[in-house]
């Protein structure tokens, strides 16, 4: 099967300051498979999913 394959994002949406020694990675890790998933968040608002 292997490894998960991990999704590397722009770093510019972190807002993350720059630190003497520090290297910022915006990666992605949740490889929930999609059919898991019911219900999920963001900034906004709690999201439903419905299969129409």
């Amino acid at each position: 099967m292997g490894e998960p394959k991990l999704e590397m994002m722009d770093i510019t949406e972190l807002q993350a300051p720059q630190l003497p020694g520090v290297t910022i990675q915006n990666i992605y890790f949740d490889i929930t498979p999609a059919r898991m998933i019911n219900i999920w968040f963001d900034e906004n608002q709690m999201h439903h999913y419905s299969q129409q």
